[in-house]
């Protein structure tokens, strides 16, 4: 009986993400959930997605600040609200300016203007970092947007809200993964054993072109340090979707 008493301040939001735009609503199996509490700001959620995009971008800068700019450029638009925060102290400009003009304008082919069939009298913006999911009006299984790094956009849904038992209070860890993306990673070409971690282009040694190896492999035709030759292109590797 003591497990069905709730702790009134606290809700758990059940959160499934998209991998793409609209198209990607109809294959549910390529998505990612997660639980996150309404007592946590909105950012909570921003880190919590996983996006291959993000991680090929943030793997070619190495300056933390730079890496803590590409996290910052991006935004939710939740029921005709931009959620952002400016990314220039002097120019206020912020991650959503382009989606908001455009959603303004009459005739627009945002992809926010479209599948959200927003109206564009009522839009409005908010603080993501300082807004909490309690604070939101939201409507279960309705599309949403999330978008970052200048435009790759995803697509959300809160499907479930419950409240927090007190039992599980003490011990609840939030944001959770519940599920995480289904990716497909290919073996790498030459062994065909390991998973392949580079992808090689117009290397004349290699079965096919491109060609995915692994690391081992690449070590045993190139050397470690100084390649025996380099007329050819290396790119990391990461999955497929």
């Amino acid at each position: 009986e003591s497990e069905a008493l709730v702790c009134h301040d606290e809700i758990i939001l059940s959160v499934s993400i998209f991998p793409g735009g609209k198209a990607s609503l109809l294959h549910p199996i390529h998505k990612q959930e997660v639980e996150i509490k309404g007592s946590d700001p909105l950012i909570a959620l921003r880190d919590s997605i996983y996006c291959l995009s993000s991680k090929v971008v943030e793997d070619s800068v190495t300056e933390p600040s730079q890496k803590t700019i590409l996290k910052s450029s991006a935004f939710f638009f939740i029921e005709d609200v931009f959620y952002d925060d400016p990314l220039d102290s002097q120019t206020q400009s912020r991650p959503s300016d382009v989606y908001f003009e455009a959603i303004k304008a009459v005739g627009s082919t945002s992809i926010a203007a479209q599948a959200l069939s927003s109206d564009p009298s009522s839009i409005q913006r908010a603080s993501l970092s300082l807004t909490k999911w309690l604070d939101l009006k939201i409507r279960l299984n309705k599309p949403y947007l999330f978008a970052h790094l200048g435009g790759c956009e995803h697509l959300f849904m809160i499907t479930d809200v419950r409240a927090v038992t007190l039992s599980e209070e003490q011990t609840l860890s939030l944001p959770r993964i519940v599920q995480s993306l289904r990716v497909r990673r290919r073996k790498c070409r030459v062994c065909e054993v390991y998973a392949g971690s580079k992808m090689l282009i117009n290397d004349k040694l290699m079965p096919e072109n491109p060609c995915v190896i692994c690391d081992k492999c690449f070590e045993g035709f190139h050397g470690n340090e100084n390649l025996w030759y380099n007329d050819f292109i290396i790119d990391s590797y990461y999955h497929e979707i």
